[in-house]
């Protein structure tokens, strides 16, 4: 069991919906620039609002969401 206040994996009920969050973060920062390359806006297609994660994504340049 883990110090209180943390989990493992084995603690979790499953189904259960895990992020890596250091994985997820490098990817949107790659999607951020693969976008501006591009010179087009990024619209993740995802219930992204509902995503603490991805609340922090649209302060660093996301425009809206589908």
């Amino acid at each position: 069991m883990a110090a209180p206040g943390t989990a493992t994996l084995g603690d979790l009920r499953t189904p259960a919906f895990v992020v890596d969050r250091t994985t997820a973060a490098n990817n949107a920062r790659r999607m951020r620039e693969q976008a501006a390359a591009l010179g087009v806006a990024l619209r993740p297609h995802l219930k992204t609002h509902k995503v603490r994660l991805a609340r922090a994504n649209g302060q660093r340049g996301r425009r809206g969401a589908c």
